[in-house]
């Protein structure tokens, strides 16, 4: 959801790394 990740992005970075990939696209 969140690009930069700096809110509350620290551990959704991990795991959103994929799902930011299919977002991104």
């Amino acid at each position: 959801m969140e690009r930069t990740g700096g809110s509350g992005g620290e551990l959704p970075r991990r795991r959103g790394a994929a799902l930011k990939v299919q977002i991104s696209g």
